[in-house]
């Protein structure tokens, strides 16, 4: 039985991931696991490294996506799930805008107002070969005013997409 609360959310993201590419009847549709370390809060200390984990469904001839993510470390999790737009900035680099809500489970060790967080993101992706790819995104974490308390977290991520499953 797995007791980690990360890992639990981990093995249901890959299930998701598992079921939506046996499910998708769209053309040219692609599951993506996104593995990926970031670094934050960069205003706020104590700034640490953080896990990143999220399955990514790429649809409408890569351009659009589907996501859902779950980030943490000692100090905390993340859990979210979203959508993102990507766009061709040359031959092998992309530019995506993402967002989407997620909440924290515990907040003891984190000073975030609320539990409900919504995520932006603005990321470069740059596709190392067909069936690899790294990305490098700037976040913002925030719940945008639902508490008096809002103070916000800025990370950075770099994360290395794998291909779980691809359309043709």
């Amino acid at each position: 039985m797995v007791r980690h609360p990360f890992l639990k959310i981990a093995g249901a993201l890959l299930l998701t991931a598992l079921l939506g590419t046996v499910a998708s009847p769209a053309r040219g549709a692609e599951t993506w696991l996104n593995l990926g370390l970031g670094f934050g809060p960069l205003r706020h200390p104590p700034r640490q490294l953080f896990l990143a984990l999220e399955v990514e469904h790429l649809v409408v001839d890569r351009r659009f996506s589907l996501w859902l993510a779950a980030e943490g470390n000692a100090q905390g999790r993340w859990v979210g799930g979203g959508l993102a737009l990507r766009r061709p900035l040359g031959r092998r680099l992309e530019g995506e805008l993402s967002f989407g809500p997620g909440f924290y489970p515990d907040l003891s060790h984190l000073d975030l107002g609320s539990r409900l967080q919504f995520r932006s993101s603005a990321s470069l992706v740059i596709h190392l070969g067909t069936r690899v790819y790294a990305k490098l995104s700037a976040t913002h974490v925030s719940d945008g005013g639902i508490s008096r308390h809002n103070p916000g977290v800025e990370t950075v991520r770099l994360v290395l997409g794998l291909p779980l499953g691809q359309r043709r």
